[in-house]
């Protein structure tokens, strides 16, 4: 078993290499980047624009109505770290920024579009994030 929780004690962090090892996993990631304390960065992931949805411009959209302050690049973002507040979240039908966005939803209450793309790569994700938190539908 896993038991997942935050103790509000993140700490920024670049990253800039092998970034081809997680480039799926950085819309989550950046999730952890907006509570982190200090500004994060992600560099040399222009790949992110051509995913399901330029990745890019997705999170740091979703971000932005979260009332995260970010900083877009090319080939990267920043994210300065403070709080998630609620948000409306259009996922561009791309499920990472859908679950990312989900993920959020333990911190803040979400209000996500499109959420059924969600079901392409993790039709029991809902089930596992009820269970591993607190949050109810």
């Amino acid at each position: 078993d896993i038991k997942i929780s935050y103790n509000g004690k993140l700490s920024a962090i670049t990253v800039e290499n092998n970034i081809a090892w997680l480039i799926d996993e950085l819309p989550a990631l950046s999730i952890a980047m907006a509570v982190a304390k200090g500004t994060s960065r992600i560099k040399n992931a222009k790949e992110l624009r051509v995913k399901e949805s330029d990745r890019i411009s997705s999170v740091l959209e979703g971000l932005t109505r979260c009332g995260v302050e970010t900083v877009e690049h090319e080939d990267g973002y920043e994210v300065i770290g403070g709080e998630i507040k609620s948000g409306t979240i259009n996922s561009y039908g791309d499920h990472r920024i859908a679950m990312s966005f989900a993920i959020a939803g333990v911190l803040s209450e979400m209000r996500i579009q499109d959420i059924q793309c969600i079901e392409t790569s993790f039709p029991n994700f809902f089930d596992i994030l009820t269970q591993i938190t607190d949050i109810k539908d």
